[in-house]
């Protein structure tokens, strides 16, 4: 009779456990058919690009410094004249925001020199599809319409070309697109707790790609207006933005106090000394490189036959490699339309966001490339997040904008179909050489 029992409640055991699977599964499916896809394309493109998992790229310098790390120094110890360094009282130093080494300087423990950078890449990028994807469920968007808008922003823009090789450059700005897409993930959350997190990303963000600084306001905003839920006065206000500020505080007080150890300088990361700018009269932001650089964002990619040709040098039309721009503008002006026809009233985040966002832009055209070799524009992905951000802010009920959304469907899936192609093909195009 025991064994009877026993028997049973095994079997129901593992038919609960079954069950569970199977919610799971079909909870979750689009998130997991295209996770699976999205590893198949990595698969294909390193097979394409002739690398295997454990590649490490020959322009992988945040390797080198973790390496430096690991002897006890901040100088590299030797030149790499292929690479793009900073040359100051005779020593060579790494010439980009340092934080990116942080991970490295792990993996150099057990790799030594041939960590494998371009998977690494990949993994921050397919980390980011992972954030936009939980972003998207906070909104209560389906998962289908959350798979989708996750592979817009990874997969369809820049962040593809960026994912696939374990340069310098590609190492900040996938570990800065996946930062900021998480730090915006906990930002919006409830739970006080994950402020403090979603502030120490932001801080760590900025380490990989120090124009993250200028969005510190919409974080803040966004705190202000769940504690203007709860009912609060200015003083409790300002306290809690100080208990906040702590962390990050420390982390760029860690990225002055390298700076100056290395360069006397607590601003500087080593850029000055990179010979590119050293012998630039202009340095390395000017105004003077802005009408250039405007050119650059909107000319297409077409030669005096008007035959397709992509220029391999400072990029093409900003909203054809990332095409979630054309959202997002539509998104925003949509908003100031209606609010002039009184339909709706405009709040913060309409100035803050797109605000933040314009700085940002502004100051990118203001630097002597848009990125130089690349396919698209690849520094226009760094404020991708902040885009998408506040297209799910508009498309929320708590705006009365829901019926102006913009949903995932027929007519937008063809896009997205367009812009993750187009980036496989350009990312192709530029390692290959075609």
């Amino acid at each position: 009779m025991k064994k009877k029992r026993n028997n049973s409640n095994k079997k129901s055991q593992a038919g609960s456990g079954d069950n569970l699977i199977y919610k799971f599964l079909n909870k979750y499916k689009f998130f997991i058919i295209f996770l699976i896809l999205a590893i198949i394309m990595y698969g294909y493109l390193y097979s394409a690009l002739n690398q295997t998992i454990m590649h490490n790229s020959h322009w992988d310098s945040y390797t080198l410094q973790a390496n430096a790390w690991l002897s006890g120094q901040t100088h590299l110890g030797q030149d790499y004249p292929w690479l793009e360094l900073a040359y100051y009282q005779d020593k060579v130093y790494l010439s980009f925001p340092p934080f990116p080494t942080v991970p490295m300087f792990f993996l150099a423990i057990f790799f030594g020199e041939e960590t494998p950078s371009s998977l690494v890449t990949s993994l921050y990028a397919i980390l980011a599809f992972l954030a936009i994807y939980m972003l998207c469920k906070r909104w209560k968007l389906s998962d289908f319409s959350a798979v989708m808008w996750a592979v817009f922003l990874a997969f369809g823009s820049n962040l593809i070309s960026v994912s696939v090789m374990g340069g310098v450059w590609y190492q900040a700005q996938s570990l800065n697109f996946a930062l900021t897409c998480f730090s915006i993930f906990f930002i919006t959350s409830d739970k006080k707790a994950h402020w403090y997190l979603a502030l120490a990303l932001w801080a760590m963000a900025v380490g990989c790609r120090p124009f993250q600084i200028v969005y510190f306001p919409v974080y803040m905003y966004i705190v202000y207006q769940k504690l203007k839920k709860e009912g609060f006065d200015t003083k409790f206000f300002l306290k809690v933005l100080v208990k906040l500020s702590i962390i990050p505080a420390f982390i760029g007080f860690s990225y002055a106090a390298y700076n100056f150890i290395r360069f006397g300088n607590p601003l500087d990361f080593g850029r000055q000394y990179l010979l590119e700018y050293v012998n630039e009269p202009d340095g390395q932001f000017n105004i003077n490189y802005f009408l250039n650089n405007w050119g650059n964002i909107f000319r297409l990619p077409l030669n005096e036959n008007y035959k397709i040709q992509f220029p391999k040098f400072n990029g093409f039309a900003f909203y054809l490699a990332n095409p979630f721009y054309i959202v997002f503008l539509f998104s925003f002006f949509t908003s100031i339309f209606m609010a002039l026809r009184k339909k709706i009233k405009l709040n913060m985040f309409d100035l803050l966001i797109p605000g933040t966002i314009l700085l940002h832009f502004l100051v990118t055209l203001s630097h002597r490339t848009l990125g130089g070799w690349q396919f698209g524009l690849r520094y226009f992905i760094d404020m991708l997040p902040m885009a998408f951000l506040y297209v799910l802010i508009k498309g929320s009920k708590i705006n009365n904008f829901k019926k102006y959304e913009i949903p995932v469907t027929v007519s937008i899936i063809p896009l997205i179909v367009f812009s993750v192609a187009l980036n496989i093909y350009g990312t192709l195009w530029l390692f290959l050489e075609w």
